[in-house]
């Protein structure tokens, strides 16, 4: 029997000779930014050869490993040759761009298309010229089929007009952003007449926009407001944002207060004009705003992701009432992805943390759909990447750690275990190579973790120490799988990434610690534990460093004025410096209104500690970045300038919110310039 490739997309990183192929600096000059680049050049080389694909068969009866195995396993462990598959060809989801929603929706039955244009709707016939306009009212104010910049940003609304199952009718989005406070951004700064475009920007505590949905029935040309703020009207109208359709005439929306602390899962029958809440969560600091949600084959049940317990876990809940929800997840560990569903013999399987092992280690777990049976796969101590077979009980397990390469085993339904990869030799690492290393410290009774490299070929130090951050909430601080050497680590340097409060992958405290408090506990977790790796004898803690961009750049900056014991020199990239002058949405979930937390947004602010002379500081934003606006580093460059303190500054006339490739040279050239001096 032919078999039919099914693609599992997992990319499982192995050991390799990265840093004894790296060129290392001999010269008496101090390297700069184009020794970076060459350096980078041959690590990204052999990150690419240390990445092993695995790829299943649709029947699950084999693999196949690539990444210089090339070869294809059976279910009993046996290897023969064989030419590498062809990857799935399926087409990834359209995306729109950032910020922004979709300006099109096929209807399921492939006869319509509806059109966001003007901001007004049209429905398109597919094969014919036919055409029915839905809407006509929209201005630069009232919006059908698209939605207000914040919602795209912070919620993560890529698409704004939903067809019924039965292509019968369509629900879409309408905006009003008439109280919202627009912004005045120049664009074309480089040319003769620059051009002045303004976007609905709520900051916090001002008027947010107002989302209705609207449905449209394509027979009666009717169209309704649906119900969808909660019947007691809240004080502050709610976010309406998860839009999905389900069946042929049912939809399912997301809502949430201001605040972000009560979520609500909202069921809509459309022909009836019926809803119902399905589910209703409260967080006393913050609720996660897209919990995954994964439905049984009968489209009632689904398996819904909750922080109710205090850990992320998943629950077996229903659209109907009932014995619902079941808890699938014990507390005390954090779930993650769902690898496989077994419904005919009601089996769950997926990845959690590997506690009391180190919070981020994932494991392989299975439990049975009424919450009984959990059992653990793969019980060796460190970090599995598991590759689950489309069908039947097989997985391939990458077992691995920071510091040691993965051991790639085929694990079998029968309970037999076959390694297939000890540690590919064409990969293993040279004995010269830095091997990355686990270090933490307690922090008011909380153990804070970070990975640490030292370079090798320089001797035993003191190395200067740069802390590459970003470290905002729903961030992960660091990747748990093996580590290979960073260009940087050739030149000499060595590097620290944290994981402080706040991120991911730990209990939901562990992120609440935050609440707040941005820019105090998470930089507080930064300063500490980059203060203890200084403290040893091969860092120069003369000459450590922060760098980051957007969030990290924040706290860059931040750590130079709060911390500078700690942090001798920074770069930060398109940083908030304060949180007045950033969005309604991400903010307020963290920190709550200005006016009920006045002492955590002054203390998290960059404006409010530039009271002494800093180290050496370069500046880098975009002036055309419609999310993190140039005004915050404007705001900051006129407090420094003030008071005379100098700093380095690079402003991109072209650029958004990103690096370009300048701006990535200028900060390696300052990098290095402040390594060695």
């Amino acid at each position: 029997m032919k078999l039919m490739l099914f693609w599992c997309g997992v990319l499982i990183l192995a050991g390799c000779t990265a840093q004894s192929r790296v060129p290392e600096i001999t010269s008496v000059n101090p390297p700069n930014s184009s020794d970076y680049f060459l350096a980078q050049r041959t690590s990204w080389s052999d990150r690419r050869d240390a990445r092993v694909p695995v790829r299943w068969f649709s029947d699950g009866s084999a693999c196949w490993i690539g990444g210089g195995v090339d070869r294809i396993f059976n279910l009993q462990g046996h290897a023969s040759l064989g030419e590498p598959p062809e990857p799935d060809s399926r087409t990834e989801r359209r995306r729109p761009a950032r910020g922004r929603q979709l300006d099109s929706a096929p209807s399921p039955d492939g006869s319509w298309v509806s059109v966001s244009e003007n901001n007004n709707i049209v429905l398109r016939g597919v094969d014919s010229d036919r055409s029915q306009v839905v809407t006509t009212e929209g201005t630069d104010l009232i919006k059908y089929g698209t939605a207000s910049w914040v919602y795209g940003e912070e919620l993560d609304v890529e698409e704004a007009m939903w067809w019924r199952g039965d292509s019968q009718g369509i629900v879409y989005y309408r905006f009003d952003d008439t109280d919202v406070p627009q912004y005045p951004l120049t664009v074309n700064m480089t040319s003769v007449r620059p051009q002045l475009s303004t976007e609905a920007y709520p900051k916090p505590g001002d008027p947010n926009p107002l989302a209705d949905l609207e449905h449209f029935d394509l027979e009666s040309g009717e169209r309704w407001i649906l119900p969808t703020q909660p019947e007691l009207e809240p004080d502050e109208p709610w976010y309406i944002y998860g839009v999905t359709c389900h069946g042929d005439h049912e939809l399912l929306f997301h809502r949430t207060d201001r605040r972000q602390q009560r979520w609500e899962l909202v069921w809509v029958d459309l022909l009836k004009k019926v809803t119902r809440v399905v589910l209703s969560e409260f967080q006393p600091c913050w609720h996660e705003n897209n919990p995954d949600r994964r439905f049984l084959s009968d489209g009632v049940r689904f398996i819904h992701q909750s922080q109710q317990s205090g850990w992320m876990g998943w629950q077996l809940c229903s659209l109907t009432t009932g014995g619902y929800p079941v808890a699938l997840t014990p507390p005390g560990r954090v779930a993650g992805e769902i690898v496989s569903l077994n419904e005919q013999d009601g089996r769950m399987r997926f990845v959690a943390s590997a506690q009391p092992d180190l919070p981020l280690h994932q494991q392989l777990f299975e439990v049975a759909l009424d919450g009984t049976g959990l059992r653990c796969l793969s019980p060796e101590a460190g970090h599995h990447v598991i590759t689950h077979a489309p069908a039947g009980d097989a997985f391939v397990a990458a077992h691995q750690s920071i510091g040691t390469p993965p051991e790639i085993r085929l694990h079998c339904g029968n309970g037999d275990v076959h390694t297939l990869v000890a540690r590919p030799t064409s990969l293993d690492a040279d004995a010269t190579s830095p091997i990355a290393q686990l270090v933490s410290t307690t922090i008011d009774g909380v153990e804070i973790f970070g990975v640490l490299h030292l370079p090798a070929g320089h001797g035993g130090g003191p190395f200067p120490l740069l802390v590459d951050v970003y470290g905002g909430p729903h961030s992960l601080g660091f990747n748990p799988r093996y580590q290979l050497a960073r260009p940087e680590n050739s030149l000499g340097i060595a590097t620290l990434k944290i994981a402080s409060r706040g991120t991911t992958g730990q209990s939901k405290g562990f992120q609440d610690a935050v609440y707040e408090q941005l820019g105090t506990v998470d930089l507080g977790d930064q300063a500490a534990l980059a203060a203890h790796v200084a403290a040893r004898p091969d860092i120069d803690e003369s000459r450590v460093g922060i760098y980051g961009f957007s969030y990290g750049g924040y706290l860059s900056a931040l750590g130079l004025l709060k911390h500078p014991e700690v942090f001798r020199f920074a770069v930060s990239g398109a940083p908030v410096v304060d949180w007045r002058y950033y969005d309604s949405i991400y903010t307020e979930r963290y920190m709550g209104l200005p006016d009920e937390n006045p002492d955590g947004y002054q203390n998290g602010s960059c404006l409010e500690h530039v009271n002494a002379p800093i180290g050496p500081l370069l500046l880098i934003h975009g002036a055309v970045d419609d999310n993190v606006h140039v005004s915050n580093a404007f705001a900051l460059m006129d407090l420094l300038q003030q008071k005379s303190y100098p700093f380095e500054f690079m402003l991109y006339p072209r650029s958004g919110h990103g690096l370009p490739q300048d701006g990535s040279r200028r900060m390696w050239d300052f990098l290095l310039r402040q390594c060695f001096p």
